[in-house]
């Protein structure tokens, strides 16, 4: 989600004696009975823009929770797609990046999508479980319209974050770029069988609707957007939710199931995967790294109706080492070199070659260096180090990598050099 206008925000915040209902992440609660619902804003003294002043003087960590306890700070699920104009390389599909969307859009065409033909969406999807971490992180689930490639999204949805070691849940439903509202209504849990639908009405009109299979219970309201909405795309999507500094940590969940999930595109209703219009998948890479995939759409099933976004599962790195250079005499040095595969996306990351000297069990690290790295598709990232050896005897080598950016660890086979 895009951040406020900052004028947007300071008229917010000096507005005295208003209150606002407000999700509670990033506020301070007000009898929130459920554990996550609502705050009621009050009147404060303070504008968020001096607090996050204030808070910037602290030690980051310190900075960044008291950011987040300003009242005009907030979580925000939903929101326009956050797309990576320069694709990074990725060990994944060649779908469209970006850092807060991952699902499907359909539109008329993707990369010029024709005005006021999209009037429906719908799709059911399972809440997914949100697995709780020493860290605050979010993520939500919706279906919507617009937001794609215009500055609107009507869309209607729910929340899973990890807050202060405990799992929270709630439902809500938006007209971006107003503030989400919260539906106090329903009480969501993990596994629970959520089917929404936004429905273009007339004008700057949309029915909202929610019902949660599960529990039976239903909300649907007729709201309007305060302007002109494009109609441009229908979505379908497991998010990084934001705030008003960027996109937050996502948080980690059990697999997002989408079913059912149809569109209404110039008149005619069909799923996602209708021959009659076009779709694309969205990858969610990490926003401080391109390079590290977080979440993943399948391919479409059940006749393009359906699809599952999944966390990326490690890819299994293996590492080599060439062969050894055998006898070597002193004064010399040789090159040791070998592949990383996948290909690490990211050269400036390090190999460690590791050795035992003459005499010693022991093993010491030396620094080594991915001198090139190619994609997952194409080959592996070539290593290399040049070693220079200064006492005689047998030598052995070996190297390691730590695994990151989706990769697991890996270690090459032990090689030995006896120098003369």
């Amino acid at each position: 989600m895009h951040s406020r206008r900052r004028s947007e925000r300071r008229q917010r915040c000096t507005s005295n004696l208003n209150s606002e209902i407000l999700p509670g992440v990033k506020n301070q609660w007000v009898g929130a009975s459920t554990g996550r619902g609502h705050v009621v804003r009050r009147s404060v003294g303070l504008c968020a823009t001096v607090l996050l002043v204030g808070a910037f003087m602290l030690a980051p960590s310190d900075a960044f929770a008291a950011a987040t306890r300003a009242p005009c700070l907030r979580c925000e699920p939903g929101g326009v797609f956050l797309r990576v104009t320069t694709p990074p390389i990725l060990k994944a599909t060649g779908a469209i990046v970006g850092t807060n969307w991952s699902g499907y859009v359909a539109a008329t065409n993707v990369n010029s999508p024709a005005t006021e033909s999209v009037s429906a969406v719908t799709g059911t999807w399972v809440v997914p479980r949100v697995s709780v971490t020493a860290s605050d992180a979010y993520s939500s689930d919706w279906v919507g319209i617009d937001g794609w490639t215009s500055p609107t999204v009507e869309q209607v949805g729910t929340e899973g974050d990890s807050l202060g070691g405990v799992a929270t849940y709630s439902a809500w439903w938006e007209m971006y770029p107003a503030y989400p509202v919260y539906i106090t209504s329903m009480t969501i849990s993990p596994g629970d069988t959520m089917t929404g639908s936004v429905v273009w009405i007339s004008g700057d009109t949309f029915q909202m609707s929610l019902t949660d299979v599960t529990t039976g219970v239903s909300f649907s309201a007729a709201e309007t957007l305060g302007q002109t909405a494009d109609r441009v795309s229908a979505e379908w999507i497991h998010e990084a939710p934001s705030w008003s500094l960027g996109v937050l940590p996502l948080a980690a969940t059990s697999p997002a199931t989408f079913t059912a999930c149809q569109t209404t595109i110039n008149g005619v209703q069909g799923p996602i995967g209708s021959p009659l219009w076009q779709n694309s998948s969205m990858d969610l890479v990490q926003a401080s790294d391109f390079s590290v995939l977080l979440a993943e759409p399948t391919a479409l099933a059940s006749g393009g109706a359906n699809m599952i976004v999944n966390k990326p599962k490690p890819f299994t790195s293996t590492l080599t080492i060439g062969s050894s250079p055998g006898s070597v005499r002193l004064p010399t040095s040789f090159l040791l070199s070998g592949v990383l595969t996948p290909g690490d996306p990211d050269p400036s990351d390090l190999i460690v070659v590791q050795v035992t000297k003459p005499g010693s069990a022991r093993w010491s690290y030396s620094s080594a260096r991915l001198v090139y790295a190619q994609n997952a598709n194409t080959g592996g990232g070539l290593w290399s180090y040049r070693y220079a050896p200064t006492l005689r005897g047998t030598y052995k080598f070996k190297a390691s990598f730590a695994g990151e950016d989706g990769q697991t660890p890996a270690t090459s086979r032990v090689i030995s050099v006896v120098v003369r």
